[in-house]
C-alpha cells in the first residue's frame, strides 16, 4: 500500500467518525428535548407507571432486536453484503428511501406534538393513520422496476470460491 492509499483512508475513516458523532449528537439532542415531556405525555394520556413504562420500553427493545438480527445477518453472510445494497442499479432508490425514513423519523415527532398542540392528540395521531394509510395504498404503484434480465440488469449473487459468504 503507498502513502497516498493510507492517507485517503485515514481521511474517509476521519469523515465517518465524524459523521457517527454528529449522527448520535443529533439524536441525543431529540432524546434530550422529548423526555422532560414525559409526565405531561403521561398526564395528557391518562397513562398509569405500568403503560408508561411498557410505552417507553418499545424503543429499547426494538434497538436491541435490530442489533441482534444485524449480528445475525453480519455473522451469517459477512459485513459487505449486509451494509452494500443488493442490487447496485436500485442504490440511488435506495438511499432516498432512506434518506426519507431518516427524514420523517426526525421530523415526525415535532410534527406530530405541534398538530396535538392545535388540533387534540387523538385528532393528530388520526392524521398519521390517514397518511400511513394512504402510503400503504401507493407503495405498489411507487416501486422500483425490477432489473430486466433481457437487457443485461441482471444483479446476480456470485457465491465464495471456498464456500464462504456470497459477494456480489
Amino acid at each position: 500500500m503507498t502513502g497516498g492509499n493510507g492517507l485517503l483512508r485515514r481521511r474517509r475513516l476521519a469523515h465517518a467518525r465524524t459523521a457517527t458523532m454528529i449522527a448520535l449528537f443529533v439524536l441525543a439532542l431529540i432524546l434530550a428535548s422529548w423526555v422532560p415531556r414525559v409526565p405531561q405525555i403521561k398526564a395528557d394520556l391518562r397513562l398509569g407507571d405500568g403503560r408508561l413504562g411498557l410505552a417507553l420500553l418499545g424503543a429499547p427493545v426494538g434497538a436491541v432486536l435490530t442489533r441482534w438480527l444485524t449480528g445475525i445477518a453480519v455473522t451469517r453472510f459477512g459485513s459487505v453484503p449486509v451494509v452494500r445494497p443488493p442490487c447496485p442499479a436500485t442504490a440511488p432508490s435506495d438511499a432516498v428511501v432512506s434518506a426519507v425514513g431518516y427524514a420523517g423519523w426526525l421530523t415526525g415527532p415535532p410534527v406530530v406534538g405541534g398538530l396535538a398542540e392545535l388540533i387534540g392528540l387523538h385528532r393528530a395521531l388520526t392524521v398519521v393513520l390517514v397518511l400511513l394509510a394512504t402510503i400503504v395504498a401507493f407503495a405498489p404503484a411507487l416501486r422500483a422496476p425490477r432489473p430486466d434480465p433481457a437487457a443485461g440488469e441482471q444483479c446476480p449473487v456470485r457465491p465464495a470460491a471456498d464456500g464462504g459468504p456470497a459477494s456480489s
